[in-house]
């Protein structure tokens, strides 16, 4: 793997464990850029926790933040 590869596989790994241990406010400056483009995840914020298996695509800049972020539920979501 080359540097550039593995430095945004550690961006990436970082963020995701952001996300598991609700660290992703400390980390957001640092990974995001300021002009990200984030694809909505199911609709509005409703303040109710859910846990669901997605798939999230990322897209770093030559800077190594994060500029496009996709979330996708895997399928079978939202059925009993």
């Amino acid at each position: 793997m080359d540097p550039i590869e593995e430095r945004n596989a550690a961006i990436v790994q970082r963020l995701v464990r952001a996300f598991d241990d609700g660290s992703v406010p400390m980390i957001v400056l640092e990974v995001l850029s300021p002009h990200v483009t984030v694809e909505p995840f199911l609709g509005h914020a409703t303040g109710a926790s859910i846990a669901v298996e997605a798939d999230l695509t990322y897209r770093l800049d030559t800077n190594g933040l994060v500029v496009e972020l996709w979330q996708h539920a895997l399928a079978g979501f939202g059925r009993p």
